[in-house]
């Protein structure tokens, strides 16, 4: 428990029973055994206190990040899906003739050639 062996122990309970004698020593045993119950009493009140006030936080916000990361790659998948999808109308159907334009053509270069 604290790194004490058995006979050890058995060191420390002959030592009490010579400094404290025999009709002491089962007070002092019952007061130790209720500050031992009483210090992991308030040791489990402090980590109930830090889990609270730790733990709980930060799995709600976790979970609020979840809920927005599933938003957010669902509007992904939407845009996605908008990017491959085949446009709705025919493509434009190419012209046998040409168009005749307004616009007169450029006269050609009439050079004398020799």
């Amino acid at each position: 428990m604290f790194g004490i062996s058995l006979p050890e122990l058995f060191v420390i309970f002959a030592v009490a029973l010579i400094v404290f004698g025999p009709e002491k020593l089962p007070e002092i045993a019952r007061n130790f055994g209720k500050l031992m119950a009483d210090l992991k009493r308030s040791s489990d009140s402090v980590r109930r206190e830090f889990y609270n006030s730790v733990y709980k936080p930060a799995e709600d916000s976790k979970d609020g990040l979840s809920l927005v990361t599933r938003e957010l790659r669902g509007i992904k998948q939407d845009l996605l899906s908008e990017l491959k999808r085949e446009p709705t109308a025919p493509p434009p159907i190419p012209l046998e003739k040409p168009v005749a334009t307004d616009q007169p053509t450029p006269p050609k270069d009439e050079t004398p050639t020799t």
